[in-house]
């Protein structure tokens, strides 16, 4: 199913076509394909007469008054087919001229047939769209029916497709790998890792696809299965690390690349349950024995210059007198009339100690830093946390 016509005609053809090549009188048949388009009932009204019940359509109507917007992500009230369907063919009859009207009631039936059922097997590739590039309509609906999935609209529909799963179904999926990891998903892992069962992972990574080059489009493909499994271990393939769709085609079959009888209960056991299957037990047993960060201080995100070139120096480039050392606060900063401060944004490893290389500019505090405009006349630095800046805490870049 599709919102966009030409999208429904193409799968359409390229569906005939395959069926053809395994059988050459397939087209003989008129082969009736449940590939259809969502149409709006915007402009669709009941017409007069006795035969169409208002009350029995009008859930229906209403339900796909803005299917052009959100197409497939709707789901149909509860419906008698039958009955709405002798409606239609009563109205026929009585009136023959409205042929072509009728089709489109019985087009809403199926659509609303097809979005209502539960299948086997559901097979998507998602389309992709951050939030923040909703239209009202689909913002609204989002956040009503799918709030936890909210953050892209591929992790909606990731939503939606479990919805068309029966018990014991199969979803075969690709989408990008962020809901993995970020915590604006992971209210959705902890659903999917109640409810299902992650059979199979291919993570990919970038540049799965000689058409999508860079690093912005990192995927990952899996299979859920509409059950939830105590103890049962799925299979994960790792390919991030080759640098093209046909190292990663290559080194599919490499039994280095897999980890087997993943635990998926593990990544429970992580704050975030992030999906991380290539760590060890050892590494997950810190997460439970060992005491959290947070238990004992406050993390928190370091300056971000957005300019280092311009706001930081190596203390050895400058006049030792106009570097203050030994600041506990902002407000002792601005007292010093100094221009520059010890500045600790990390860098290679070492053992124990070291990295105390740097100096900011954090002169009338933090003037220049805080104001500075890039070429989009938007300020670059995010700083978010300066009672953490220049005090007796820790503090970095990260």
């Amino acid at each position: 199913m599709d919102i966009d016509e030409r999208a429904v005609q193409l799968a359409s053809f390229s569906v005939l076509m395959k069926a053809r090549a395994k059988n050459s009188r397939i087209l003989r048949r008129s082969p009736k394909l449940n590939i259809v388009t969502v149409r709006s009932t915007q402009n669709l009204s009941l017409p007069a007469g006795k035969e169409f019940v208002e009350s029995d359509w009008r859930p229906l109507l209403e339900a796909f008054k803005e299917a052009d917007s959100l197409g497939s992500l709707i789901t149909p009230p509860a419906l008698d087919e039958a009955k709405l369907l002798t409606q239609v063919d009563a109205f026929e009859t009585e009136n023959p001229v409205f042929k072509a009207g009728a089709q489109s009631f019985r087009d809403l039936v199926k659509q609303a047939r097809l979005l209502r059922q539960q299948y086997s097997v559901v097979v998507a590739n998602p389309p992709y769209m951050g939030g923040g590039a909703f239209n009202s309509t689909l913002k609204d609906f989002v956040s009503k029916n799918y709030n936890r999935s909210k953050s892209d609209l591929f992790a909606v529909f990731l939503e939606r497709c479990i919805e068309l799963l029966r018990v014991s179904g199969l979803l075969g999926t690709i989408n990008q790998q962020v809901w993995m990891f970020l915590s604006s998903y992971e209210r959705l892992r902890e659903y999917l890792l109640s409810h299902f069962f992650m059979v199979n992972m291919a993570h990919l990574g970038a540049r799965a696809f000689p058409e999508i080059g860079g690093e912005v489009v990192q995927s990952t493909a899996f299979v859920l299965k509409r059950e939830s499994v105590k103890k049962k271990a799925g299979l994960y393939i790792r390919l991030i690390d080759y640098k093209d769709s046909k190292q990663k085609e290559a080194e599919f079959s490499n039994l280095d690349n897999r980890y087997l009888r993943v635990d998926q209960e593990n990544f429970r056991k992580i704050p975030g349950s992030a999906i991380t299957y290539w760590i060890s037990e050892g590494f997950i047993n810190a997460f439970v024995q060992g005491t959290p960060v947070d238990s004992v201080a406050t993390p928190r995100k370091g300056m971000v210059t957005a300019d280092n070139e311009r706001f930081i120096r190596s203390w050895n480039e400058l006049f030792i007198s106009n570097i203050s050392f030994g600041l506990s606060s902002r407000k002792q900063s601005v007292e010093s009339g100094s221009r520059w401060f010890p500045y600790h944004k990390g860098g290679t490893f070492r053992n124990w100690y070291g990295h105390h290389n740097w100096v900011v500019d954090w002169e009338d505090d933090g003037f220049r830093l805080l104001n500075m405009k890039n070429e989009w006349y938007k300020v670059g630095s995010t700083n978010h946390n300066l009672d953490f800046i220049l005090s007796l805490q820790l503090y970095g870049r990260k």
